[in-house]
């Protein structure tokens, strides 16, 4: 969250808060703001590709990357 909303300019609570987050990781989908609207294009389907396993996070040169992963 907090590198995304760097990239984009735009400060992480306007994104999403940790109840949607933990929602969301707890399996809820509705009546989450991330997911919807503009903060789903900058946010959300990022989202929810981490949580159904094509994105993983990583380390790359000292920072958190987003990298796609192969799904068997």
């Amino acid at each position: 969250m907090r590198s995304r909303s760097r990239v984009h300019r735009v400060a992480p609570e306007v994104l999403t808060n940790a109840d949607e987050l933990e929602r969301l990781a707890s399996g809820e989908r509705e009546g989450i703001a991330v997911l919807s609207g503009w903060r789903r294009d900058l946010l959300g389907k990022e989202l929810l590709a981490l949580l159904e396993g094509r994105l993983s996070l990583v380390i790359h040169r000292g920072e958190v990357a987003v990298e796609e992963r192969e799904v068997t």
